[in-house]
């Protein structure tokens, strides 16, 4: 094997090796966003705080999306 064909092989190899660890920590960042979606998902989502998002509104004369209403 000569150098050349040496540096190709090592740089092919290091090169696979970057691209493992890259998935592996980007799908450890993917599960760890979807844990937190799911987790906020299930807060709003729950009738304790879907009655308290509703007092809020309807004591602070806004609309669902935090608009004042005026009339």
């Amino acid at each position: 094997m000569t150098q050349e064909q040496f540096i190709v092989l090592l740089f092919a190899v290091l090169c696979v090796t970057y691209l493992c660890l890259f998935t592996v920590y980007a799908n450890k960042k993917i599960i760890a966003a979807k844990e937190a979606y799911q987790a906020t998902l299930n807060y709003y989502q729950d009738p304790e705080t879907q009655r308290q998002i509703t007092s809020y509104v309807l004591a602070n004369n806004m609309l669902r999306n935090g608009e004042e209403v005026f009339k």
